[in-house]
């Protein structure tokens, strides 16, 4: 069995995946849809409360310094890795289902983010990122006075 590159139905698969995700994505009030790279992609979970954005990935099997979050301008990326753990000498692999490889997720924060407040915590293979809410960052109507 080759790996995740050769297996044209695991690339279809991947971008059925993306597809999907890209498609439930719009129409969210805040639009918080994301670019995708690498062998891989952690699915995740955004949602809004009355004070922040939460992002919810799932990381199973990794450990926190296999990952890496940073604000880059506009943007948090969630960077990563996950190496095959287990081999088994003289094996002959019949399925692999779990994908191995980097991952790379980039999403476009809203000027309303506190950057300099974002916090992560990871327990057993969930990701959590809030990225707190500034009112006084929230766009603002500026009105036109009158000239002479």
């Amino acid at each position: 069995m080759g790996t995740n590159r050769n297996n044209p139905f695991l690339n279809l698969i991947s971008l059925h995946d993306r597809l999907t995700r890209s498609m439930e994505n719009r129409g969210t009030a805040m639009d918080m849809s994301d670019t995708q790279s690498g062998s891989w992609s952690p699915v995740v979970d955004v949602f809004e409360t009355d004070v922040s954005l939460v992002i919810v990935a799932e990381l199973p099997g990794l450990d926190k310094a296999d990952v890496n979050v940073t604000v880059e301008g506009d943007r948090l990326i969630i960077r990563g890795e996950r190496t095959r753990h287990m081999s088994v000498p003289g094996e002959q692999t019949h399925r692999m289902e779990r994908a191995h490889g980097t991952f790379h997720r980039t999403f476009p924060l809203p000027s309303s983010v506190d950057t300099d407040q974002i916090t992560a915590n990871q327990e057993n293979g969930i990701l959590t990122i809030t990225l707190p809410l500034d009112p006084s960052r929230e766009p603002r109507r500026i009105p036109i006075l009158r000239g002479n």
